[in-house]
């Protein structure tokens, strides 16, 4: 005897529709987020302000103070110019720092700042390497670490940009 494929089709349709939405046992309702995700989005939300805030009060300031800010910049990193002065070599750095940030904390061209700032701090971890410092190298892979777990995550669902779109 051949199954009827309607009836088929539709427990098919039925199991995929179980598997995709989570319904809330008590009251029969849809819910789009459980508490698992809550927490883990919220867990993103303290991890890119933990990241960006730190970063975005030391930078800042540097690169509102003009040029000294940016010349001490540029000096501290310890690369060779590759044919910048160490002036403009700064200014990126702090723009890349700032503009990051900020892409932290709202969620705009979140991948792409993460990924600028996993490079800064690189420059920072060869320089302190070089330096022979022996604490200050593991403090900046935490930071390269944090932004690599945060590319492949993403920035999660309490973002501006998630707010902005949905109106």
């Amino acid at each position: 005897m051949v199954p009827d494929n309607k009836s088929a089709l539709q427990e098919l349709h039925d199991c995929l529709d179980k598997q995709q939405t989570k319904t809330n046992d008590e009251k029969g309702e849809i819910v789009l987020f459980t508490a698992d995700d809550k927490r883990l989005n919220l867990g993103l939300l303290i991890v890119r302000l933990g990241l960006s805030v730190p970063l975005l009060i030391q930078a800042l300031p540097r690169l509102i103070a003009g040029k000294s800010g940016w010349v001490g910049m540029g000096q501290s990193l310890g690369l060779p110019a590759m044919g910048l002065s160490m002036q403009i070599l700064g200014l990126i750095v702090l723009v890349i720092q700032v503009l990051s940030s900020a892409s932290l904390i709202t969620g705009y061209f979140f991948r792409l700042a993460v990924i600028l700032l996993a490079a800064v701090y690189s420059l920072y971890f060869f320089k302190f390497v070089g330096v022979g410092y022996q604490i200050l190298p593991l403090y900046v892979v935490t930071h390269i670490s944090l932004c690599i777990g945060l590319l492949l995550t993403g920035p999660g669902r309490y973002v501006v940009a998630v707010k902005i779109e949905k109106k």
